[in-house]
């Protein structure tokens, strides 16, 4: 409905206000729809720069996590090294004791065997001096023969004092050998496992840098995803303001042609 006019000026007037009413209007709800439009957008920068942050943070302790975790392991390998070589040590110190005490036995074996064959010669010498005593040349001979048996007794001792020493020694070479190349493999075991703890680390922190990238491309093509839909709901809210002021302007034509009608 609209007023009667007495006048064509004052209809003209009219429809002239009317027009430019419905164009404010439009440029006023077309202004608000920017604005919303654009605080929308602007949230869902945010958002995505804040998803984009909290996800470096978790990549960045889950890196840390992996090499705390990795030093840990490493640590304890160390402690490990560390028994398993005073193991080897007590075990070494423990054979070499065990063959030491073998040798002082056996050594003090032979001392007694050559005392006792000493004191056995000193009775025998002592009963055939005794027997000879008239015979200057046989007691000659059997002091001869005593002072060799003797001495023979001592060389034969000495021999084995000092084949049994040379054991000593090579047995106590063996468990010194013996113990550097246990000591050499556990030291490379070690070595192993912490290059294969190295390389696991690498390839862990890799394996977390490359979930990274592609979490940062999923967030980025989900933004852009949801830009765009929020680009085209608000462009079918244009064009639903657009419609509703050509209604109104084709409404407010017809009436100015009726009123213009009316007249002429």
């Amino acid at each position: 409905m609209h007023p009667k006019f007495e006048t064509l000026a004052a209809a003209d007037a009219y429809f002239r206000r009317e027009r430019l009413s419905f164009e404010i209007a439009y440029e006023e709800k077309q202004t608000i729809l920017e604005s919303n439009k654009q605080n929308v957008l602007a949230a869902l920068k945010t958002r995505y720069e804040s998803q984009l942050i909290e996800l470096k943070q978790q990549t960045i302790h889950k890196k840390q996590s992996l090499k705390n975790n990795s030093e840990k392991a490493k640590e304890q390998i160390q402690l490990l090294f560390k028994n398993k070589k005073e193991t080897l040590l007590q075990k070494q110190e423990q054979q070499k004791q065990q063959w030491i005490k073998t040798i002082k036995k056996r050594k003090e074996a032979y001392l007694q065997e050559k005392l006792e064959n000493e004191r056995t010669v000193f009775s025998q010498f002592g009963s055939e001096q005794e027997a000879s005593l008239e015979n200057y040349k046989e007691l000659v001979q059997l002091r001869e023969h005593f002072i060799e048996k003797l001495e023979k007794i001592n060389e034969e001792f000495e021999e084995d004092i000092e084949e049994l020493q040379h054991t000593l020694e090579e047995k106590l070479d063996d468990f010194e050998q013996t113990f550097e190349e246990e000591l050499e493999a556990l030291e490379e075991t070690t070595e192993a496992s912490y290059e294969k703890f190295e390389e696991q680390l690498e390839e862990a922190i890799e394996l977390a840098e490359q979930e990274e990238e592609e979490e940062q491309d999923r967030l980025y093509d989900e933004f852009l995803q949801k830009e765009e839909e929020i680009e085209a709901r608000f462009e079918q809210e244009y064009e639903k303001l657009e419609e509703q002021l050509e209604i109104q302007l084709r409404q407010l034509e017809q009436q100015q042609e009726e009123v213009y009608a009316r007249f002429s």
